[in-house]
């Protein structure tokens, strides 16, 4: 195959079509050594149907599109990529590595694994999905120089963090701006701003107007609040049914919280889906973090 038809085929896993990065349902070296043994046992074969069934309904809006593609890549061999450790395991084939900052880091090293040089566009959705999934690398440890040399790699290619910059934050309504300032009016203080929990409507953003709903600003803004530990964001996504987002500093593991609730995510970004009213959700977010919020600053 030829760089661009791998290209192709290799963006659809990472949009999801062979099931990558699901965090809101949620080595390296091993993926190499998968990455070789696809190709070898003709991974090349079902990547160029599934590139014909992409390129037979990319012009249908987008639902349709999404459902026909459903239909006609069932039954063939999943391939997983993620860098979520939670979760069910499925699929023939897995590359999972909670290690990785992103899965589009995972994605970018088949990419070289298999000689695969991006173009400019893929190379931007790569960087895209690095950037979103490390907060614009507010989230990166202090082993983040292999992250940061992939990033150059990426460059190289044609984009660059500043188009992504105002892809993730740019060209914002006003609607969703006035939303943020909803969200940061209800913003609830706990120990001193170590827990802040705020909420989000559907009243809200029908009034609104807005389909913009902010979690990322919102999260920015909260978490840099002075003695800030631990943020929670709960959405109502329809009548007595929400969702629940959580960020928080290194001291305070979220995914373990998301698990025991059937989520899932990383240590410092996950979330989970519960019921209820506003008040008991709420509620049942204070008596889970409170606590662990509380260790967490007895023991900086």
């Amino acid at each position: 195959m030829k760089g661009p038809d791998v290209g192709s085929v290799l963006a659809v896993f990472a949009g999801g079509l062979i099931s990558l990065d699901r965090d809101e349902r949620r080595g390296l070296r091993d993926g190499r050594a998968l990455v070789l043994a696809l190709a070898i046992g003709g991974w090349a074969g079902y990547a160029r149907l599934v590139r014909a069934q992409v390129m037979s309904v990319r012009d249908r809006e987008y639902v349709d599109a999404a459902r026909a593609l459903g239909a006609r890549v069932a039954g063939l061999p999943c391939l997983v990529v993620d860098h979520h450790s939670s979760g069910e395991a499925f699929g023939d084939a897995r590359m999972v590595d909670p290690r990785s900052p992103s899965t589009t880091m995972l994605v970018f090293a088949l990419f070289e694994a298999l000689g695969v040089v991006p173009d400019a566009a893929t190379a931007q959705l790569l960087l895209f999905g690095l950037c979103t999934d490390t907060g614009f690398f507010r989230h990166l440890s202090q082993n983040g120089a292999e992250t940061f040399e992939a990033l150059s790699r990426l460059v190289q290619r044609g984009t660059s963090t500043a188009e992504v910059y105002m892809m993730v934050y740019g060209r914002r309504e006003l609607s969703g701006r006035k939303l943020l300032a909803e969200m940061l009016s209800h913003a609830e203080s706990h120990l001193d701003d170590a827990l802040i929990i705020t909420w989000q409507t559907i009243e809200e953003r029908t009034r609104l107007s807005s389909f913009q709903r902010g979690e990322d600003d919102l999260y920015r803004l909260l978490q840099t609040v002075k003695g800030n530990v631990a943020v929670a964001l709960i959405k109502e996504e329809r009548e007595g049914a929400y969702s629940v987002g959580l960020r928080s500093s290194s001291a305070v593991d979220v995914g373990v919280v998301a698990a025991s609730f059937g989520g899932g995510g990383h240590k410092q970004a996950a979330g989970f889906d519960t019921s209820g009213t506003l008040e008991t959700v709420k509620q049942k977010v204070r008596d889970t973090l409170l606590p662990l919020v509380a260790a967490a600053r007895r023991n900086p």
